[in-house]
């Protein structure tokens, strides 16, 4: 393989990476089908620099678990080839509400962050939205929902035990 060299480029609607790979399997990576090992050494070692990386290895499930928070969107594409290949869409809608401007009026930077998670995860359970929330502590959550909700902009639907939210259209 010839030498590649490392790209971040940050379009409008996506970011995109690219790097040089060892290649071990020739297809898309998900949550469950890959193994973690080192893709990029130098990149991770950046983010390792500043503190954003625990170990080599741990990027691409990294990506998978803190996306929707970040970039407002979870469709995560990452394809390992001879050139490693990531790309992260950036919803144009993020840090809005889609259509309903205004109603985050008052709501500070967590409130919002965490009803952008119940409108792209209808359902979702308290105890799952800290993996969407850089893993914000549950007691928090837990008050940032009773806002939202004595604000009518979620509504809690079924039991305790397998009931979630849901955002108010």
């Amino acid at each position: 393989m010839e030498a590649y060299d490392k790209l971040i480029i940050i379009y409008n609607n996506r970011v995109e990476a690219k790097n040089a790979n060892k290649t071990h399997l020739h297809q898309l990576l998900t949550p469950g089908n890959y193994e973690p090992y080192p893709k990029n050494p130098h990149l991770a070692n950046i983010f390792t620099q500043m503190g954003r990386s625990e170990e080599l290895g741990t990027g691409v499930r990294n990506v998978f678990k803190f996306s929707l928070s970040y970039s407002g969107n979870d469709h995560i594409t990452f394809k390992e080839d001879d050139v490693f290949t990531t790309i992260v869409p950036l919803e144009t809608t993020f840090g809005q509400l889609d259509n309903n401007e205004g109603l985050n009026e008052g709501l500070n930077e967590g409130l919002t962050s965490l009803l952008m998670v119940i409108q792209k995860k209808p359902g979702i359970q308290a105890k799952n939205i800290g993996i969407y929330l850089q893993n914000r502590p549950l007691k928090t959550i837990e008050r940032q929902l009773k806002v939202l909700t004595d604000r009518s902009l979620i509504k809690r639907i079924g039991s305790k035990r397998t009931g979630g939210y849901h955002a108010n259209s």
